[in-house]
């Protein structure tokens, strides 16, 4: 029974484990992101600040570098919202594989102990049934001895008569 529990403790420490990791691979992935968008910005600010000093016939270059500041934050949004729903499913489905095993687990604990419960009722039964019939031996021993001793009695007393 401890090494059941045992199997299933490392199965949940796995299941943990294994959020843990994909949390740390979302992490790793977000930071990822975030220095291509920060990048991104870097060079579209550069762009801009040498559009700003050029003359305005290159305002058409802000426009574009506007646009590509745009994009990028909308595939940085996009891009992140779908990582987040993939991470949060792929927990989701760990808890309850862990829940499921958990529950397993649980349910053939109790039946452990109901079998134990019933092997201990057993042996209780038959130690009961065994320490039962000695007391009945032994009082019938003790009726037999007290009938002797009445009758030796009886016979003691009809002696003592005559």
């Amino acid at each position: 029974m401890e090494t059941y529990a045992l199997l299933v403790l490392v199965a949940l420490f796995l299941g943990v484990m294994g959020v843990i990791a994909m949390l740390e691979w979302r992490r790793r992935t977000e930071l990822t992101q975030f220095e291509q968008l920060h990048q991104t910005l870097s060079a579209c600010l550069g762009s801009l600040k040498a559009i700003h000093s050029s003359n305005e016939a290159q305002m058409g270059q802000v426009a574009v570098a506007l646009l590509q500041v745009r994009t990028a934050v909308e595939t940085g949004t996009i891009s992140f919202s779908d990582l987040a729903s993939a991470v949060s499913s792929e927990a989701a489905r760990a808890i309850e594989k862990a829940t499921v095993r958990l529950e397993s687990a649980l349910v053939q604990h109790q039946r452990d102990l109901d079998m134990t419960l019933v092997r201990a009722a057993e042996k209780l039964s038959e130690s009961s049934s065994a320490r039962t019939k000695e007391v009945i031996a032994e009082s019938q021993r003790t009726t037999k001895a007290v009938e002797a001793l009445q009758v030796s009695m009886e016979e003691s007393v009809v002696f003592d008569r005559k």
